[in-house]
């Protein structure tokens, strides 16, 4: 099916040849800049070949044999054939839909985008349908998902039958010679992630809750609210469809869903540059978005980022496209996806409310100026659906929170609405998440906030990650455009509200959180690189091939293995990215090492929570000072960060000079570990403990010699089983 091309106003008029000039200023900023962002390569270039290839570049090919071939083909086609059901549960469910919530007009690419993301939606409602009734059960999960897979995939192949002629009309986006660079470049993008996603999963946030979170929601059947983590209390809209992916399977399913959430995100990228901006490529929107390292870096891991950009793209989207013809089923895909973008995170209420205040804004002007030619926004009782569905669909989540703690986005807003009961937050575990978001950017100072598009791209290791230099090279062409394009300018609007509320003190300058930012931002950046290679075609044929190499070159640059090229603030272990793919995993995907031993390398206390599932009392509970393992542990777990640990970590010091203080404050921290149901702890070992470790009284050599047992240590972490009686800590104690 064609797409029916924008109208004459969303297509810039060919350059005069006059402007070669402009493509020579263009060309002249690209190249300054990229010498500053790429500042690591020039001390390479003088010392010779020699220092030339990079520290990761094929250290993830230089292993001989595969030993352990079976057991990663194993894993992969187990996380394979779960994420093909969930997928194709979620495609007919979209598809089940499709009189409702898909508008007619779609190519089949953006028609498969939105029926994901609608999919995703019903399901999510689903799940959390059957955990309020304490039925979300692995065992409950496995018949529907496979059931609605095999209905999909039945009713897929028949229409294949039935429609076998219609097959080669199947539409594929054109890349044209100029863009068929673009079109390698995404396709490696997706590639790279891909294989990726296929590892085992080993990152923070994702083993934190993204993927514990549903698994302890599986294990109780329904909602589980656990005053020790606040994360408890997040949207799970996305999460619960994980929690899917780990009853199929386990984590690189729930990995290869979110994979799909990119690929999903491209095709919307490459749907709103045609659409809004007149793109002749899709190519360039959809490889500008997923070639951008964070974004890149998301498609291999099991976050949430890349599934709140599908649906508040896909939502703002639609709610654009209402204005341009009277099918009403873009106000309900509208709200469907605006809503479950509020429902996978907080983040989604800022899209929301951006999409739906532009959409008012257009609608109050269009009242204004009464062009009778003009298309017409949604009314004001059409808004009110969309409004409406948007809050609705996340209310659950949000009412739970609200509930539970009085606060509707704990732990967000805690200066506005506390947080209650006492032993689930307070103004100290305030402070310190206050001072984790700290660590990222600048002070936001007015000259800091001006200056902040080139201090996140020169200096991105300050913001935990990177979109590569391209979209500040890009910045001078996307000003044309936004001076002859008026749709340009109001998607460049909706732009800049969003980042204003990412720049602003409510939020944090990790630079993930602005991939949804990207998604809308990166066919903008595609429309000045196709204007710039516009005016370039009529320049001479030097200045013309000139233009083309070096945007394909920086193109190319944001893959890995060129990641360390882009941490221009690198000296050592410090200045270094995270959030980005340095290399892609081969070895453990093709079976070069084990699972065990990936996750021991990447996942420090991995070892020892595998000493402790394997050999604690099922009862058992952990005290520990390490983070980001969580899915991994399967016995209870206390951490020394939370609020009820404090007594007994943070806030318990012992005074050096004073022997019988510094007893009492062990006596006391040990009591409190019991009254506390502790059984174990686990901590760096001695070679690994700070400074303000060592100022601990539990982790002190006298306490831990008296009051505990050593049961396990690796080169990261030890396991101590805390000793049951007074005596024997005695008697312990004599021995010594």
């Amino acid at each position: 099916m064609r797409v029916v091309p924008a109208s004459s106003d969303a297509i810039d008029r060919p350059a005069p040849p006059r402007h070669e000039a402009l493509v020579l200023a263009s060309l002249a900023w690209i190249v300054v800049v990229s010498a500053v962002y790429y500042r690591q390569l020039w001390p390479l270039l003088p010392a010779g070949p020699d220092a030339w290839s990079l520290p990761e570049l094929g250290q993830s090919l230089r292993h001989t044999g595969l030993p352990f071939a079976g057991e990663a083909a194993r894993r992969a086609g187990a996380a394979l054939g779960a994420a093909a059901i969930l997928i194709a549960a979620f495609l007919g469910a979209g598809r089940a839909v499709d009189r409702w919530l898909t508008p007619a007009g779609l190519t089949p690419a953006e028609r498969a985008a939105v029926r994901f993301g609608n999919g995703a939606f019903l399901w999510s409602v689903a799940f959390l349908a059957l955990a309020a009734a304490g039925g979300y059960r692995a065992w409950a999960l496995w018949p529907l998902l496979g059931t609605a897979a095999f209905v999909t995939i039945a009713d897929s192949v028949a229409r294949l039958r039935a429609d076998a002629p219609a097959a080669a009309a199947v539409h594929v986006w054109r890349s044209g010679a100029g863009a068929r660079l673009w079109q390698l470049a995404a396709i490696a993008a997706c590639a790279i992630a891909f294989l990726g996603a296929l590892a085992p999963e080993v990152e923070y946030d994702a083993l934190y809750y993204h993927l514990n979170g549903p698994r302890r929601w599986l294990a109780a059947g329904g909602p589980v609210d656990d005053v020790t983590q606040y994360v408890s209390l997040y949207p799970y809209g996305w999460e619960l469809l994980f929690g899917g992916a780990i009853a199929l399977d386990g984590a690189p399913a729930a990995k290869l869903l979110h994979w799909t959430a990119l690929v999903s995100g491209a095709i919307v990228a490459g749907a709103i540059g045609a659409r809004a901006l007149g793109l002749e490529s899709r190519w360039r929107a959809a490889a500008l978005y997923v070639t951008a390292p964070t974004v890149l870096w998301e498609g291999t891991t099991a976050y949430v980022d890349l599934a709140l950009a599908l649906h508040g793209a896909i939502g703002a989207g639609a709610l654009w496209m209402s204005t341009r013809d009277g099918d009403r089923r873009w106000l309900w895909l509208a709200g469907a996806n605006l809503g479950m973008a509020c429902a996978t995170k907080h983040l989604g209420l800022v899209i929301a409310a951006v999409a739906i205040g532009l959409c008012v804004a257009e609608r109050l002007r269009w009242t204004l100026a009464r062009s009778p030619d003009a298309s017409q926004p949604p009314s004001a009782r059409a808004l009110l659906l969309v409004v409406a569905l948007t809050l609705a669909i996340p209310a659950p989540w949000y009412a739970r929170a609200w509930a539970a703690s009085g606060n509707p986005v704990f732990p967000d807003l805690y200066a506005v609405f506390g947080a209650r009961p006492p032993e689930r937050w307070d103004a100290a575990a305030e402070r310190g998440l206050a001072g984790y978001k700290s660590r990222f950017g600048r002070e936001r100072t007015p000259m800091n906030l001006l200056a902040l598009p080139w201090d996140a791209t020169m200096h991105a290791a300050r913001y935990g990650g990177t979109l590569g230099p391209l979209p500040l090279l890009l910045a001078p062409a996307v000003a044309v455009v936004l001076r002859r394009n008026r749709r340009a300018r109001w998607l460049a609007a909706g732009a800049l509200l969003y980042a204003a509320v990412w720049a602003s003190p409510v939020s944090s300058f990790q630079l993930r959180f602005l991939v949804p930012w990207w998604l809308v931002a990166a066919p903008l950046a595609a429309a000045g690189a196709e204007a710039l290679a516009r005016v370039a075609g009529r320049a001479r044929p030097p200045i013309r091939a000139a233009t083309g190499a070096l945007l394909g070159v920086l193109l190319l640059a944001n893959l890995p293995p060129f990641t360390p090229l882009h941490e221009g603030d690198r000296s050592g272990w410090t200045g270094w990215l995270t959030h980005v793919v340095y290399r892609p995993p081969v070895e453990v995907v093709l079976g070069g090492v084990s699972q065990d031993r990936w996750l021991r390398d990447h996942v420090r206390s991995y070892g020892a929570w595998r000493h402790v599932n394997e050999h604690a009392e099922p009862d058992a509970r952990v005290l520990t000072f390490f983070g980001g393992d969580h899915f991994y542990a399967e016995r209870d777990r206390l951490w020394s960060e939370a609020v009820v640990a404090r007594p007994v970590t943070w806030g318990a010091t012992a005074s050096v000079d004073d022997p019988a203080a510094r007893e009492r404050r062990r006596a006391e921290v040990v009591d409190r570990l019991r009254a506390l149901g502790i059984t174990h702890l686990m901590a760096p070992p001695a070679r690994h403990r700070t400074a303000e470790h060592r100022a601990l009284t539990i982790l002190r050599e006298d306490t831990l010699r008296r009051s505990f047992e050593l049961v396990y240590e690796d080169h990261w972490a030890a396991v101590y089983r805390l000793r049951t009686a007074s005596g024997s800590e005695t008697r312990a104690s004599d021995q010594r």
